[in-house]
């Protein structure tokens, strides 16, 4: 694949040969980019239950780490797989219906669909309905780095869409 995972940029290491061995730094960037595409169509009914089919898709980094637990898991398991995604995207609803792209076709972007669920989304009493949106990481920041005098690395740099629709539209 040619992808290193952003630590390793730029880093030296040793290129054995037959005819020699030599230190060279590693590649400074990824050999196309990380590209995080999220999209939902669904609807949010009177009751406050929140439906909706997603779509996503990832290349790079993002999408190695999803091909790899894909992988790992067996495909009877990857409804468990895809619910811990969706738990870590901030989602606390129940996943159905899952589709994933072969983890070992790494020519292209990794795809997972899914189904979502969940009761009591909305805070009618409140009057708050939060947006659909994964939520995605970043390091934590320790007391020691407030006062840093170097950059602190805090995330790859990644292209991240989200779109949200009401289902049967664009």
């Amino acid at each position: 694949m040619g992808l290193l995972v952003p630590q390793l940029h730029d880093k030296p290491a040793l290129v054995v040969m037959p005819e020699k061995s030599e230190f060279r730094n590693t590649p400074s960037d990824s050999p196309y980019p990380s590209l995080e595409k999220f999209r939902t169509a669904g609807k949010l009914n009177a009751e406050g239950v929140l439906e909706f089919d997603s779509q996503y898709e990832l290349q790079g980094v993002g999408g190695v780490m999803l091909r790899l637990a894909f992988r790992r898991v067996p495909q009877a398991q990857w409804k468990d797989l895809a619910q811990a995604i969706s738990y870590a995207g901030g989602f606390a609803g129940t996943v159905s219906d899952i589709e994933a792209s072969s983890p070992e076709k790494t020519d292209i972007p990794f795809k997972l669909n899914y189904h979502y669920s969940r009761k009591d989304y909305a805070d009618w009493d409140n009057h708050r309905i939060l947006a659909c949106l994964p939520g995605f990481g970043l390091a934590p920041v320790r007391e020691e780095d407030l006062n840093r005098q170097k950059p602190l690395w805090i995330r790859f740099a990644e292209e991240i869409y989200s779109r949200t629709s009401q289902a049967g539209q664009a």
